[in-house]
């Protein structure tokens, strides 16, 4: 082995610094040895594998006597300045620790080549490999960190924008909390306020109608609560009263039993299908002034199924028993079987159907009133605008109507066409009705002589045209029908 005095080396003629990978290749090959390899010298070494470059005898045999005395080294190389170091690490037997020791030092390649060939260092070369193979591994670490950190500051920029990404949604959410906190904070005095100002108000109700048992007696004219003269008082006590009266769509205070009874429903023929919806209301308006009677579903399920017949009752028989495969749970379920069998599918449609069906229309010498009824109410299934219910009503009126209208007057309102309306056509009503009288009397006047129907003609010629009120056109119209009817007659 190498000399382990490091005096020996004379630091100042070693050379330049050469890589380990520099070596000559007709060096003794070795194979691959860990970093971490254990030399183990057990028993006398061989003396041919250990010649020194130092003729002293005694220092090769006081060294070779060390040798025997180790039990476990092992040699790694270390780096001072350009200088690389032979490092011996030797197990102690007392301590049980490795000792670390400067074994040689070496300022180049050249020097380690020449100390191993006069010494035969095979552990110097096996420290060397490893040191190689060390390196190698350290390389390829190295590399595998490179990646690794690559990878992790980029998983660290992805955090990153993921953290930035969250903390914006929790600074919105908690924009937002405190803004429903204000909400709520904002609902919670309106809430405290409402229910101060409703107990008040409480407050003042009862003391009014204490004021009312005392002072007002309803019937005796005799005592009057208020002064008589006062009409501002009396008013205000009056909008009280009705203010607190019962509507009349709402439940009464007292159930009436004797409210009259549904009629029997058979829907077995067009005229019943046409009188479901009155049917159908009849039944709300008995549930409601008889609600005694009718105290839980079962109960009003019961009375409209024992109302309906033939037709009516094969939709609800199923169903309506109690007992049944899928009874009723509601009433509500109940009529809406009996609106889907019954009641018109398409209202609109029907509606918009029969409007510009030719039978619609006014008839002539039908009263304005009986249009009027089924106008009304096609115009409010189809929901008509005012504008759209003053063309539509005009277009269907009779011709003797439509001209008596058209003078030329703007409607801004349907109220007001139909008050023309109305009035136009009592004017021809009349003028019909004084006619068919002029025409009895003149026909039982004289019925075989043409002097007699003429005075008669002439008579109710001068009464049309008397009417101020009448257009020209209507006038000749009715004189025209008028001599056609005498003629006939």
């Amino acid at each position: 082995m190498v000399n382990e005095r490091p005096s020996t080396q004379n630091l100042s003629t070693m050379g330049s610094y050469h890589p380990l990978g520099t070596m000559p290749a007709n060096l003794n090959p070795h194979q691959e040895l860990d970093t971490q390899k254990t030399l183990d010298h057990d028993g006398q070494a061989d003396q041919s594998g250990n010649v020194i470059d130092s003729s002293d005898e005694d220092e090769v045999n006081d060294r070779s006597k060390s040798n025997r005395t180790r039990k476990h080294c092992r040699f790694t190389f270390e780096r001072d300045g350009i200088d690389l170091i032979v490092m011996e690490h030797v197990f102690g037997d007392k301590e049980n620790v490795y000792e670390n020791r400067e074994y040689a030092r070496f300022a180049s390649a050249d020097q380690l080549h020449d100390a191993a060939t006069k010494g035969n260092l095979e552990g110097i070369y096996e420290a060397a490999i490893s040191g190689l193979n060390e390196l190698s591994f350290s390389k390829q670490q190295n590399e595998d960190l490179r990646k690794t950190l690559v990878e992790t500051d980029n998983r660290n920029e992805e955090l990153s924008s993921s953290l930035k990404l969250r903390e914006t949604e929790l600074k919105e959410l908690k924009e937002a909390y405190r803004a429903q906190a204000r909400d709520l904070e904002r609902v919670r005095n309106a809430k405290s306020s409402y229910r101060a100002e409703k107990k008040e108000a409480l407050q003042k109700v009862d003391e009014l109608e204490k004021l009312l048992e005392k002072h007002v007696l309803f019937g005796n004219p005799e005592e009057e609560p208020f002064d008589s003269s006062d009409n501002e008082t009396r008013e205000r006590s009056l909008r009280n009263l009705r203010r607190t009266a019962t509507p009349a769509s709402s439940r009464p205070d007292v159930s009436n039993s004797k409210w009259p009874d549904i009629k029997e429903y058979f829907g077995d023929s067009e005229k019943q299908r046409e009188e479901y919806p009155q049917w159908r209301l009849s039944i709300l308006s008995k549930f409601r002034n008889s609600y005694a009677m009718f105290s839980t579903e079962q109960a009003k399920i019961d009375y409209v199924r024992d109302k309906c017949k033939a037709t009516a009752f094969s939709v609800v028989e199923t169903r309506a028993d109690l007992d049944g495969y899928h009874p009723y749970h509601s009433f509500d379920e109940m009529i809406k079987d009996l609106d889907d069998m019954f009641a018109e599918y398409d209202p609109k449609a029907k509606a918009d159907a029969q409007l510009h069906h030719p039978s619609f229309a006014m008839k002539k010498g039908e009263r304005f009133e009986t249009f009027l009824v089924r106008f009304t109410k096609n115009a409010a299934i189809l929901q008509f605008s005012e504008t759209a219910k003053i063309s539509t009503c005009k277009r269907l009126l009779n011709a003797q109507l439509k001209n008596k209208i058209s003078d030329g007057t703007a409607y801004t309102s349907y109220t007001e066409l139909v008050r023309r309306c109305k009035q136009c056509d009592l004017d021809l009503r009349t003028i019909r009705a004084e006619q068919e009288e002029a025409k009895g009397s003149n026909g039982g006047r004289n019925t075989s002589g043409g002097q007699g129907t003429g005075i008669g003609r002439e008579d109710m010629k001068k009464a049309l045209r008397a009417d101020n009120g009448m257009s020209s056109r209507i006038q000749r119209d009715l004189e025209r029908d008028l001599e056609r009817d005498l003629e006939r007659g």
